[in-house]
């Protein structure tokens, strides 16, 4: 198994997002939280397939793509590195923390979720009954195309 360094090849690339669920009047609400980072790397014992998975969603990375409808799967998707235990990060500058919501969310939950979530971050949003929707806390995904050097 290679030793590796995963890159972005752009700067402000990085997104931590983690999505929530809470039920409110018997209809389900969602909110995202986004952290956008600047810069940061990956390193670890990865297999060769692993590698080619990786550079493989590297050059179908497109920046321009246009989702058409009903085609979901073939969105690329760029590095996911929350799917690769055996890397680990290294994240620098975190630029901005942004809350957004799907269509049941009205703008006065919004705002009060925002407050809360500036106030006391993911823990706040915890205490008042906001359940996370992703099993690893957070997805680490990167939109942009990455490099990949293997270290000596």
């Amino acid at each position: 198994m290679p030793n590796v360094t995963i890159t972005p090849n752009e700067e402000n690339c990085i997104i931590k997002t983690q999505s929530f669920t809470k039920t409110i009047d018997d209809v389900a609400n969602i909110i995202t939280v986004n952290e956008i980072w600047e810069t940061g790397s990956w390193t670890g014992d990865i297999t060769t397939s692993e590698q080619n998975a990786i550079q493989a969603a590297s050059d179908a990375w497109d920046s321009y793509h246009v989702a058409q409808e009903d085609a979901a799967d073939e969105v690329p998707t760029g590095f996911k590195a929350h799917l690769y235990a055996s890397l680990e990060a290294t994240l620098t500058n975190k630029l901005n923390d942004t809350v957004m919501r799907d269509d049941n969310v009205t703008d006065e939950l919004l705002d009060q979720v925002r407050s809360a979530y500036a106030d006391t971050g993911v823990a706040g949003l915890e205490n008042a009954g906001w359940t996370s929707t992703t099993e690893d806390a957070y997805d680490v995904g990167v939109n942009c195309a990455v490099s990949i050097f293997v270290n000596p």
